[in-house]
């Protein structure tokens, strides 16, 4: 029990059938927050204009 909400919170959706949460919505993973275009990188953190920022 115990290792599936480990493994739900790091890749939910790698042993079948995805934990979800309310209204029957698979819950977010963090991988899922990692991957893909709505990723943390590639959404919010590249090539963006900060001042100070060394070349």
């Amino acid at each position: 029990m115990l290792q599936e909400a480990v493994d739900a919170l790091f890749d939910n959706g790698r042993r079948g059938r995805p934990v979800t949460g309310p209204g029957n919505r698979p819950l977010k993973s963090l991988s899922d927050m990692l991957k893909g275009k709505q990723g943390r990188f590639r959404q919010n953190l590249l090539g963006k204009r900060v001042d100070y920022s060394g070349r």
